[in-house]
C-alpha cells in the first residue's frame, strides 16, 4: 500500500511540473514577428521581388 501511494506522488509530481513547464498559448502568440521576404534573382541581381510568382 505504501509503494502504491508513493507511485502516486511521484506521478502527480511529474505531472504537475510538466503541466507549468509548457509556454501558456497566448504567450507563443506574443513572439512571433513578421518579416518581409525579398526574393532575388541569381542571374539577375537587378531584380527582386517580394514573392516568388507574379
Amino acid at each position: 500500500m505504501k509503494a502504491i501511494k508513493m507511485l502516486m506522488m511521484a506521478a502527480l509530481t511529474i505531472l504537475s511540473f510538466s503541466g507549468f513547464a509548457q509556454d501558456p498559448p497566448t504567450q507563443k502568440n506574443k513572439n512571433k514577428q513578421t518579416v518581409e521576404k525579398t526574393y532575388i534573382c541569381p542571374m539577375h541581381p537587378d531584380v527582386i521581388m517580394d514573392n516568388l510568382h507574379e
